[in-house]
């Protein structure tokens, strides 16, 4: 008997949760009615502020990037060997 390795370890899950729901699930549930009948649509306006939000950095980011940056232009900046090979193998332990 010969075994395709890639067919045994591409296993599914059993779905044991529902994948969709209808509109009248979503209305009866929320109270909220489609304008459109037959219409599909996401609304992503407070995504968009969210974006705005993780995009935008903060005065503290600014400043250390700037220190950062010269430190580095000028030849000043001391790699921790220790640190940054410790953090390489808690991000490689979690995944990363």
């Amino acid at each position: 008997m010969k075994i395709d390795e890639r067919k045994a370890l591409n296993t599914q899950k059993p779905q044991s949760e529902k994948l969709f729901e209808t509109k009248a699930e979503v209305s009866s549930r929320t109270g909220k009615t489609s304008s459109t009948a037959g219409e599909d649509g996401v609304a992503l306006g407070s995504q968009d502020q969210l974006r705005l939000l993780a995009m935008t950095p903060s005065a503290e980011e600014i400043s250390r990037v700037e220190r950062l940056t010269q430190l580095v232009q000028s030849g000043q900046y001391q790699v921790d060997y220790q640190a940054l090979g410790g953090a390489m193998v808690a991000a490689m332990l979690k995944g990363y």
